[in-house]
């Protein structure tokens, strides 16, 4: 028997309950979850990508799109008279920035209503901020903008 295996009054430690045995493993998977939780937000921090970078990844929007240190995509819509995207754009991948910046439905509905007499027009929510303008043919030009 060691100095360790007895207790402050002198005697032999008693075996380990099961509250005990509980309370161990509980500390342990807090333990865990805490270090898991602090790796996760120190890898998201060194990744370096803005959160208007990480949502053109996600919506396979080109990174030549992507500037202004990563806070501004533009989206172009080009048709070239060929009904075939020059850069590759395509609604589905603006339907995914929307999704992916919350973008509210009237303005969602205002971009998808916005004609070439209407201009350049702007909206505001949250912490993004955008202009676009629409030309015939199928020509949609917008820009979002972190703040």
């Amino acid at each position: 028997m060691t100095h360790h295996d007895l207790s402050p009054f002198g005697g032999p430690l008693p075996p380990p309950t099961a509250p005990r045995r509980t309370l161990l493993i509980i500390i342990s998977l807090i333990a865990i979850g805490v270090t898991a939780g602090v790796i996760g937000i120190i890898a998201a921090i060194n990744s370096g990508d803005t959160r208007l970078e990480q949502i053109a990844a996600e919506c396979q929007i080109p990174a030549a799109m992507v500037s202004d240190d990563g806070d501004t995509i533009t989206f172009d819509m080009d048709d070239d008279g060929t009904k075939q995207r020059r850069d590759g754009n395509s609604f589905a991948n603006l339907t995914c920035i929307f999704t992916r910046v919350e973008i509210p439905k009237d303005v969602e509905e205002h971009v998808y209503s916005t004609r070439e007499e209407h201009g350049v027009q702007r909206a505001i929510w949250g912490d993004y901020s955008a202009q676009w303008t629409y030309s015939i043919p199928e020509d949609l030009d917008f820009t979002i903008t972190e703040d």
